[in-house]
């Protein structure tokens, strides 16, 4: 069975045979017509010298007359005509779909207005082609809330609240709803209020090409700050050979940024110069760039004495002029900066040298089908995926990185709550991350606090490294000259794996990792000693069967590292330095 869109599924259902429709002209139209006609002919009868212009008028009237019977007017004219409601009203539909079709779009609305009036109940579809008609109606100062008032009338059909942040569509299919959910993506993404809003509808297997369709071309009208994007969350009935279903139940989310960005403007930033500066970096970009990044407000929040974590933004100029190289410069850069910087979030705007031939995309994209592509790079040796926009038009990279190479730790300004808190949050997540060790500045005591005593968080540290951050510290030792401890986190157990079935070695992991469940060190590095063996494929099915093993022996003993491998996760499978596992963090 053929698909029609909303519109066309009302004119196919309401349009009947349309040869031989008559055109009726009001009476009011009509008695004005002839009353304007019959001065003109009194004026011609009292003024015999100018019966030749008499003669013109008459002539232009009659024109006149007969254009008026042809235009939109029609449309409330048939009504005038006697009969049944029902005659009316077919006639009355086949003329706005002839205005459509025309391209009246405005006249088409108009006479859908007098038809709701006409009826006793409109149907949804009535009310879907008259919102549709408006929408694509020129503006009238007159109508300008007509679209909204038959949202209303359509919100009330349904029995829904538009105003909701969430709406469910359960009656209607989305070929139906077309009309009805233009306009709701519209106004949502003209709220700049509004932060989210959900659609929820059904969409008929047949129809689920044609939705991809629609979807695209509303993502691509709309730009940043606005982001739609769709999603199943449930299919119904049966699948076909070709894979498709008979129901898909869509959710339709439209975000707007607005409100998050300006939020993120308020955050606490390390600007080159102390002050953003628009030669190296493009406030649009760089504030989208923070919201794709999902600061919340908590992640600045501010301690009593000003202790603080903040964004360094760091603009950078590439030298190099080859594009390998400029890769590898890229690279070596982030690496450095990330371990040497003091800050949790670090924001990257890379500029290219004038000379270069290149763009930032050919840049970004440099081997990317390799091992040695930028993405790769970032997660496996720096843990991350940073929120990256690739400005063309800017010609520059914006990276903005959670700092997991993050080697110091300034407390400056920590009260001591304060400081044992994120002491505690770095030294774990350093462990966890197999770093063999840190810095942590607790200053010189230079200053004297509220109680008159000076140095406590240097003095401090040394009683948490013997006692709650013990587990973790294998030594630490103080330098003198700016206040700090240079910490030696604990190394993780080693396994050497030398037989070439699966099994054996399984057995050996399944061993050590009970040992290290009677101990504070949940990690493990594992190598084999068969170089074509210390692969991601070997340690992956390595891993499987050694959870399958756990779950089967020790399920109600050590629900920590079996309840899935969320707990028994892999932190690195791709390097020549084998596997390193960790469980109960």
């Amino acid at each position: 069975m053929p698909r029609f869109s909303t519109v066309s599924y009302w004119r196919e259902k309401n349009e009947g045979p349309q040869v031989g429709l008559p055109v009726a002209i009001s009476s009011s139209t009509a008695s004005d017509s002839s009353k304007n006609l019959a001065l003109y002919k009194g004026k011609s009868i009292k003024s015999r010298k100018n019966k030749k212009q008499a003669a013109l008028q008459e002539q232009q009237m009659k024109k006149a007359q007969k254009d008026t019977s042809g235009q939109a007017s029609s449309v409330s004219c048939s009504i005038a005509e006697a009969g049944p409601v029902e005659s009316i009203t077919t006639r009355l539909r086949a003329e706005i779909i002839a205005l459509e079709t025309a391209g009246k779009y405005l006249a088409a609305a108009q006479g859908m207005d007098r038809l709701l009036k006409i009826l006793d109940s409109p149907t949804f579809e009535d009310l879907c082609y008259a919102l549709a008609l408006n929408r694509k109606a020129p503006f009238v100062q007159q109508r300008k809330n007509r679209t909204h008032q038959l949202a209303k009338l359509i919100d009330k059909h349904l029995k829904i609240d538009s105003q909701a942040s969430e709406i469910y569509f359960s009656e209607y299919s989305w070929h139906q709803l077309r009309s009805c959910l233009d306009y709701l993506v519209e106004k949502t993404a003209a709220d700049s209020a509004c932060e989210l809003y959900q659609l929820k509808y059904k969409v008929m297997g047949e129809d689920i090409v044609e939705h991809m369709q629609w979807l695209l071309a509303h993502m691509r009208s709309y730009k940043y700050p606005i982001s739609i994007s769709s999603r199943n969350y449930a299919t119904e009935g049966n699948k076909s050979e070709q894979g498709v279903w008979d129901v898909y139940k869509k959710e339709l989310s439209i975000k707007n940024y607005t409100q998050e960005e300006l939020r993120t403007k308020s955050f606490p930033y390390l600007f080159h110069g102390g002050k953003l500066d628009t030669t190296y970096l493009n406030p649009t970009t760089f504030y989208n760039l923070m919201v794709r990044a999902g600061f919340q407000e908590e992640d600045f929040k501010e301690g009593k004495h000003g202790f603080q974590d903040k964004v360094l933004v760091k603009p950078i100029i590439l030298t190099k002029t080859k594009l390998n190289e400029c890769h590898e410069e890229l690279r070596e850069l982030i690496n450095s900066t990330l371990k040497k910087a003091k800050y949790p979030y670090i924001t990257f705007i890379f500029s290219l040298h004038p000379d270069i031939k290149f763009n930032v995309n050919e840049l970004y994209s440099y081997d990317s089908n390799t091992l040695n592509s930028l993405a790769r790079y970032f997660f496996y040796e720096l843990s991350s995926s940073p929120s990256t926009i690739v400005a063309l038009q800017e010609n520059r990279l914006y990276f903005c990185f959670y700092n997991t190479k993050q080697a110091t730790l300034d407390l400056h300004h920590a009260t001591l709550k304060e400081a044992f808190d994120k002491v505690k949050e770095f030294i774990v997540k350093r462990y966890n991350k197999f770093e063999s060790e840190c810095t942590i500045i607790t200053g010189r005591g230079n200053h004297v606090n509220s109680d008159v005593q000076r140095g406590i968080l240097h003095q401090e540290f040394r009683k948490w490294a013997q006692n709650e951050l013990k587990p973790y510290i294998e030594s630490y030792r103080a330098t003198s000259a700016n206040g700090c401890y240079k910490v030696k986190l604990k190394e993780p157990i080693s396994l050497l794996l030398i037989d070439d079935p699966l099994n054996p070695n399984v057995e050996q992991l399944v061993e050590k990792i009970m040992e290290a469940e009677q101990t504070n060190n949940k990690r493990l590095i594992i190598k084999h000693q068969q170089a074509q063996l210390n692969n991601c494929r070997y340690y992956h099915e390595l891993v499987h069967k050694t959870w399958v093993t756990l779950h089967e022996r020790y399920k109600q003993n050590l629900p920590s590292i079996i309840d899935g491998y969320e707990e028994l996760s892999t932190s690195n499978t791709n390097r020549e330095d084998g596997l390193w596992i960790s469980w109960g963090k």
